[in-house]
Protein backbone atom coordinates (compact mmCIF):
# COMPACT_ATOMS: atom_id res chain seq x y z
CA UNK A 1 0.00 0.00 0.00
CA UNK A 2 1.20 3.51 -0.98
CA UNK A 3 0.67 6.29 1.46
CA UNK A 4 1.25 10.24 0.70
CA UNK A 5 -0.04 13.61 0.85
CA UNK A 6 -0.22 16.54 -1.12
CA UNK A 7 -0.10 20.21 0.75
CA UNK A 8 -1.02 23.80 -0.54
CA UNK A 9 -2.84 22.84 -3.10
CA UNK A 10 -4.01 25.72 -5.13
CA UNK A 11 -4.72 26.81 -8.63
CA UNK A 12 -3.29 29.95 -7.74
CA UNK A 13 -0.35 29.26 -5.72
CA UNK A 14 1.21 33.17 -6.63
CA UNK A 15 -1.95 34.39 -4.29
CA UNK A 16 -1.22 31.91 -1.74
CA UNK A 17 2.29 32.38 -1.32
CA UNK A 18 3.59 29.24 -1.01
CA UNK A 19 4.49 26.28 -2.86
CA UNK A 20 2.64 22.78 -3.53
CA UNK A 21 4.03 19.77 -1.75
CA UNK A 22 4.14 16.06 -1.72
CA UNK A 23 5.51 12.95 -0.36
CA UNK A 24 4.30 9.57 -0.98
CA UNK A 25 5.67 5.94 0.78
CA UNK A 26 4.73 2.76 0.37
CA UNK A 27 6.97 -1.10 1.75
CA UNK A 28 6.26 -4.41 0.92
CA UNK A 29 4.48 -3.99 -2.06
CA UNK A 30 4.40 -6.62 -4.82
CA UNK A 31 8.01 -7.13 -6.23
CA UNK A 32 8.96 -3.95 -4.61
CA UNK A 33 10.32 -3.43 -1.33
CA UNK A 34 9.75 0.19 -0.55
CA UNK A 35 9.36 2.76 -2.39
CA UNK A 36 9.49 6.90 -0.89
CA UNK A 37 8.77 9.81 -3.25
CA UNK A 38 9.12 13.45 -2.09
CA UNK A 39 9.03 16.88 -4.22
CA UNK A 40 8.02 20.63 -4.63
CA UNK A 41 6.00 22.07 -7.71
CA UNK A 42 7.13 26.17 -7.38
CA UNK A 43 5.16 27.97 -9.73
CA UNK A 44 4.28 31.27 -7.44
CA UNK A 45 6.41 33.29 -10.17
CA UNK A 46 4.73 31.40 -13.46
CA UNK A 47 7.80 32.75 -15.39
CA UNK A 48 9.66 31.13 -13.01
CA UNK A 49 8.74 27.77 -11.78
CA UNK A 50 10.89 25.24 -10.40
CA UNK A 51 9.56 21.64 -10.08
CA UNK A 52 11.86 19.30 -7.80
CA UNK A 53 11.31 15.89 -6.61
CA UNK A 54 13.27 12.97 -4.92
CA UNK A 55 12.38 9.35 -5.50
CA UNK A 56 14.18 6.28 -3.71
CA UNK A 57 12.82 2.51 -4.63
CA UNK A 58 14.21 -0.56 -3.02
CA UNK A 59 14.28 -3.96 -4.33
CA UNK A 60 12.55 -3.61 -6.88
CA UNK A 61 12.25 -7.19 -8.23
CA UNK A 62 13.23 -7.11 -12.14
CA UNK A 63 12.64 -10.11 -14.08
CA UNK A 64 13.98 -10.71 -17.88
CA UNK A 65 14.77 -7.02 -19.02
CA UNK A 66 16.94 -6.54 -22.30
CA UNK A 67 19.90 -4.78 -21.61
CA UNK A 68 21.06 -5.41 -25.09
CA UNK A 69 19.79 -6.32 -28.50
CA UNK A 70 23.15 -6.52 -30.41
CA UNK A 71 23.36 -9.40 -32.52
CA UNK A 72 26.94 -9.94 -31.79
CA UNK A 73 26.38 -10.11 -28.13
CA UNK A 74 22.45 -10.04 -26.63
CA UNK A 75 22.45 -9.96 -23.15
CA UNK A 76 19.20 -10.07 -20.68
CA UNK A 77 19.03 -9.56 -17.50
CA UNK A 78 17.03 -12.38 -16.06
CA UNK A 79 16.67 -11.99 -12.43
CA UNK A 80 17.69 -9.15 -10.38
CA UNK A 81 17.12 -6.81 -7.34
CA UNK A 82 17.15 -3.14 -8.38
CA UNK A 83 17.42 0.19 -6.28
CA UNK A 84 16.93 3.36 -7.63
CA UNK A 85 17.98 6.68 -6.24
CA UNK A 86 16.66 9.60 -8.46
CA UNK A 87 16.86 13.14 -8.16
CA UNK A 88 15.31 15.51 -10.83
CA UNK A 89 14.51 19.44 -11.03
CA UNK A 90 12.76 21.02 -13.75
CA UNK A 91 13.54 24.66 -13.81
CA UNK A 92 11.26 26.32 -16.54
CA UNK A 93 11.75 23.89 -19.85
CA UNK A 94 15.07 22.90 -18.29
CA UNK A 95 15.48 19.48 -16.89
CA UNK A 96 18.42 18.02 -15.19
CA UNK A 97 17.87 14.73 -13.50
CA UNK A 98 20.59 12.18 -12.06
CA UNK A 99 19.51 8.37 -11.61
CA UNK A 100 21.75 5.74 -10.13
CA UNK A 101 20.49 2.38 -10.25
CA UNK A 102 22.51 -0.97 -8.66
CA UNK A 103 21.52 -4.58 -9.25
CA UNK A 104 21.99 -7.22 -6.71
CA UNK A 105 21.52 -10.37 -7.09
CA UNK A 106 21.92 -10.53 -10.52
CA UNK A 107 21.95 -13.22 -12.96
CA UNK A 108 22.67 -11.75 -16.28
CA UNK A 109 22.38 -14.45 -19.66
CA UNK A 110 23.73 -13.75 -23.31
CA UNK A 111 22.12 -15.71 -26.35
CA UNK A 112 24.84 -17.95 -28.41
CA UNK A 113 24.90 -16.40 -31.81
CA UNK A 114 26.22 -17.33 -35.13
CA UNK A 115 29.01 -15.40 -35.29
CA UNK A 116 30.30 -16.87 -31.84
CA UNK A 117 33.99 -16.83 -31.41
CA UNK A 118 36.77 -16.50 -28.44
CA UNK A 119 36.03 -13.17 -27.78
CA UNK A 120 32.32 -13.36 -27.52
CA UNK A 121 32.48 -16.86 -25.40
CA UNK A 122 34.69 -15.14 -22.65
CA UNK A 123 32.40 -12.24 -22.63
CA UNK A 124 29.87 -14.46 -22.02
CA UNK A 125 31.66 -16.21 -19.20
CA UNK A 126 32.90 -12.88 -17.82
CA UNK A 127 28.84 -11.93 -17.70
CA UNK A 128 27.65 -14.97 -16.28
CA UNK A 129 29.59 -14.60 -13.03
CA UNK A 130 28.44 -10.62 -12.65
CA UNK A 131 26.12 -10.51 -9.75
CA UNK A 132 26.44 -7.05 -9.04
CA UNK A 133 26.75 -3.76 -11.34
CA UNK A 134 25.18 -0.54 -11.87
CA UNK A 135 23.58 2.16 -14.22
CA UNK A 136 24.25 5.86 -13.79
CA UNK A 137 21.67 8.34 -16.08
CA UNK A 138 22.25 11.78 -16.41
CA UNK A 139 19.46 14.00 -18.52
CA UNK A 140 19.84 17.39 -18.99
CA UNK A 141 18.52 20.23 -21.34
CA UNK A 142 15.32 21.96 -21.97
CA UNK A 143 12.09 19.43 -22.86
CA UNK A 144 12.07 19.42 -26.23
CA UNK A 145 15.78 18.54 -26.97
CA UNK A 146 16.95 16.92 -23.94
CA UNK A 147 20.34 14.80 -23.74
CA UNK A 148 21.06 11.62 -21.94
CA UNK A 149 24.37 10.56 -20.59
CA UNK A 150 24.62 6.56 -19.43
CA UNK A 151 27.36 4.95 -17.88
CA UNK A 152 28.16 1.47 -15.65
CA UNK A 153 30.10 -0.39 -14.55
CA UNK A 154 29.41 -3.13 -16.79
CA UNK A 155 31.64 -1.47 -19.25
CA UNK A 156 34.70 -2.05 -17.09
CA UNK A 157 33.77 -5.62 -16.98
CA UNK A 158 33.36 -5.91 -20.45
CA UNK A 159 36.71 -3.92 -21.30
CA UNK A 160 38.75 -5.63 -18.81
CA UNK A 161 37.59 -8.87 -20.57
CA UNK A 162 38.19 -7.88 -23.81
CA UNK A 163 41.21 -6.90 -22.75
CA UNK A 164 42.36 -10.30 -20.71
CA UNK A 165 40.94 -12.18 -24.12
CA UNK A 166 42.96 -10.07 -26.39
CA UNK A 167 46.39 -10.55 -24.39
CA UNK A 168 45.56 -14.33 -24.37
CA UNK A 169 44.88 -14.48 -28.10
CA UNK A 170 48.35 -12.28 -28.28
CA UNK A 171 50.59 -15.14 -26.48
CA UNK A 172 48.85 -17.68 -28.18
CA UNK A 173 49.88 -16.30 -31.15
CA UNK A 174 53.50 -15.58 -30.45
CA UNK A 175 54.22 -18.81 -28.87
CA UNK A 176 52.63 -20.20 -32.21
CA UNK A 177 54.66 -18.22 -34.49
CA UNK A 178 57.60 -19.15 -32.30
CA UNK A 179 56.96 -22.81 -32.40
CA UNK A 180 56.20 -22.43 -36.22
CA UNK A 181 60.07 -20.58 -36.69
CA UNK A 182 61.52 -23.23 -34.98
CA UNK A 183 59.76 -26.05 -36.48
CA UNK A 184 60.90 -24.11 -40.21
CA UNK A 185 64.74 -23.11 -39.11
CA UNK A 186 65.58 -26.74 -37.46
CA UNK A 187 66.13 -28.43 -40.22
CA UNK A 188 68.10 -26.05 -41.95
CA UNK A 189 69.73 -25.25 -38.60
CA UNK A 190 70.39 -29.23 -38.24
CA UNK A 191 71.94 -29.35 -42.20
CA UNK A 192 74.46 -26.49 -40.85
CA UNK A 193 75.77 -28.11 -37.84
CA UNK A 194 76.09 -31.56 -39.91
CA UNK A 195 78.60 -29.53 -42.53
CA UNK A 196 80.27 -28.34 -39.29
CA UNK A 197 80.78 -30.88 -38.19
CA UNK A 198 82.30 -32.80 -41.27
CA UNK A 199 84.60 -29.46 -41.98
CA UNK A 200 85.94 -30.05 -38.28
CA UNK A 201 86.64 -33.70 -38.97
Amino acid sequence: EIKGEIRQITTDQSLLGIPLEFNFSGDKLKDIQSINMTGVLDHIDPKKSKDQMVATIQHYHVKDFQLSASEHLPITLKNGLANLNLSAVLHEDNLEADARVTIDAAKLETDKTTSDNHLTKALRTELADISKFSVNTKVTGPLDNYKVKMTSDLDKVLKDAVGRQINKLTTEFQDDLETGILNKVRGPMADTAGSMSALDS
